[in-house]
């Protein structure tokens, strides 16, 4: 595990591009999270085009840090109740890729973007994925999000693919009703 010092040197080791008008906070310290940071991780998970309900996100988060196979951790500054950043990272296990680690989120504040906290909200995240065997990490990354891809390819991460996601909404009356006659 990182110490405070490393993750604040490592937080900071990336200038911000020149000309950038994001504002560096005097300190940063990376956690994992809590039920309290519900609010800030909702607030930012709306950056992610995510929006969704303060307590809402409570429920998720307290399954999430509950559940040894997730990992969340924050990023915050001076004042711990304004989050800077968050990841979610899940240990997975399919049948054609076998275990590996993926991010399921990672998002930093505009405002203090390109300062080297993203890369750090990662690094953690890696560091827990291998603590725990794991030799392989992967993120999904929306075509859409053109900034995001030259950031995961910096951090060493490689392209392998693009698909399409589909989705389905259910209705469980209509399950639960099958599972009764059966």
């Amino acid at each position: 595990m990182m110490t405070r010092l490393e993750l604040l040197f490592s937080a900071f080791a990336h200038q911000p591009e020149s000309g950038s008008e994001n504002l560096r906070p005097a300190s940063v310290t990376i956690r994992e999270a809590k039920a309290d940071d519900a609010l800030e991780i909702a607030r930012l998970a709306t950056e992610l085009g995510y929006p969704t309900e303060p307590d809402e996100m409570r429920k998720r988060l307290v399954k999430l840090i509950s559940d040894r196979t997730h990992y969340v951790a924050v990023a915050s500054g001076e004042d711990d109740d304004h989050l800077l950043g968050w990841v979610h990272a899940e240990h997975r296990i399919s049948l054609e890729g076998g275990a590996r680690a993926e991010l399921m989120g990672l998002v930093v504040d505009p405002v203090v973007r390109r300062g080297g906290i993203g890369g750090s909200l990662a690094e953690l995240a890696e560091a827990w994925a291998s603590r725990r065997g794991l030799t392989k990490i992967t993120v999904r990354s929306n075509l859409v999000r053109k900034e995001a891809h030259p950031f995961y390819q910096g951090l060493g991460y490689a392209h392998e693919k693009t698909q399409h996601v589909y989705a389905k909404l259910l209705s469980p009356d209509k399950h639960t009703e099958k599972r009764r006659n059966n």
